[in-house]
C-alpha cells in the first residue's frame, strides 16, 4: 500500500486473515498518517508488516526510539520491491524469515508488564484514556508498540482497546500482579515459539503442511535487508503447487508503483489485484 491507501488495505488484510498468511508492506510520508496508523494496526504476527517511512519530518521519539521487537518493522527509506516480495515469499518458504519468530519471549515479558500495569492503574483509579496512554508508553518503553501485542479477534470487534487488552492478558491473572511476567509454561523462547507456530497450525492446517519448522531456528532472514539467493528460489518454486498459493494486491495511486508490481507478478507469476484511485 502507499498513503491513504492503507485504509482499505487495512479491510481487505481483516477480512482474510484467518484462511492466509498476509504480509504488508506500506510506505508513507505523512508522519501524521504513520503515527497514528501505526498505534491501530491490529493485525495477527504471521504476517510481516513492513512500514516504509519516506518523509522529512521528524518522527515522534516514541516511534522513532521503538525497537519494534517484533514482526513490525519501520525502515526509513523507499522500498525496493524488486528485494522486497521475493526475500519474503524466500524466508517463509524455507522458514528462515518466519515473522512469528521475531523474539516471541520478548513479546510475552512486555505483554505481562502491560497486564499488571494494568491492574496497578485501574487500582489508582485512572480513567480509561489515562490507562491506555500510560500502556503505550510502557509498550514503547520495552521496544513494541502496544497493537503489536495486541490480536486481532473477531469477537473483540465491539470492545473498547482496554478491554480487549484485559481479556487477552487474563491468562497472566494473579502472576503479572506479583510481578512474575511470563507465566511458567511459557518460560522460555522455544516453548514460546511453539505456542505461536502450532496456533498458526490450527488457524490454517492448508499451510502447516508447507510452514512447518523446528521451532529453535532463530531469524535468519529479514526481508528488508537484501539476501543472496532469494531472487533464484523464488523463481524455481513449483508455479502450481506453490507460487499459486502466493498473491499481490496494490491500495494505492502511484502509477510507479503500480507498474513494479506488475513486472513482479509477470515474472514470478504472481497473481496481481489493484484498488488503485487517482487524487
Amino acid at each position: 500500500a502507499t498513503g491513504i491507501g492503507i485504509t482499505p488495505a487495512l479491510s481487505v488484510i481483516r477480512a482474510h486473515r484467518e484462511s492466509r498468511r498476509i504480509n504488508l508492506i506500506w510506505a508513507c510520508r505523512d508522519v501524521a498518517m504513520l503515527e497514528f496508523f501505526m498505534d491501530h494496526l491490529w493485525l495477527n504476527n504471521d504476517g510481516w508488516i513492513l512500514i516504509f517511512y519516506t518523509g522529512k519530518e521528524a518522527l515522534s521519539p516514541a516511534v522513532e526510539n521503538a525497537k519494534l521487537n517484533s514482526n513490525i518493522k519501520l525502515i526509513k527509506s523507499r522500498p525496493d520491491f524488486d528485494m522486497i516480495i521475493p526475500n519474503i515469499i524466500f524466508g517463509i518458504e524455507t522458514g528462515k524469515g518466519v515473522p512469528e519468530a521475531a523474539v516471541p519471549s520478548e513479546k510475552l515479558q512486555a505483554r505481562g508488564m502491560i497486564a499488571k500495569k494494568v491492574w496497578e492503574l485501574e487500582s489508582e483509579g485512572l480513567l480509561e484514556d489515562e490507562i491506555i496512554e500510560e500502556l503505550t508508553f510502557l509498550a514503547h518503553e520495552k521496544g513494541f508498540l502496544l497493537s503489536s501485542l495486541v490480536d486481532e479477534r473477531a469477537d473483540d470487534r465491539n470492545k473498547n482497546l482496554l478491554q480487549v487488552i484485559k481479556d487477552q492478558f487474563a491468562v497472566y491473572g494473579n502472576s503479572a500482579r506479583n510481578g512474575n511476567y511470563i507465566p511458567p509454561e511459557l518460560s522460555s523462547a522455544s516453548q514460546s515459539y511453539q505456542g505461536l507456530h502450532k496456533r498458526h497450525q490450527h488457524h490454517n492446517n492448508s499451510k502447516s503442511k508447507r510452514y512447518k519448522r523446528s521451532t529453535s531456528v532463530a531469524i535468519q532472514s529479514r526481508p528488508w535487508e537484501k539476501q543472496g539467493g532469494a531472487e533464484e528460489f523464488v523463481s524455481a518454486l513449483d508455479k502450481k503447487r506453490v507460487l499459486n498459493t502466493w498473491g499481490l494486491l496494490y491500495c494505492g495511486g502511484s502509477k510507479s508503483v503500480e507498474s513494479k508490481l506488475r513486472k513482479i507478478s509477470n515474472k514470478y507469476d504472481l497473481e496481481l489485484h489493484t484498488e488503485t484511485f487517482a487524487w
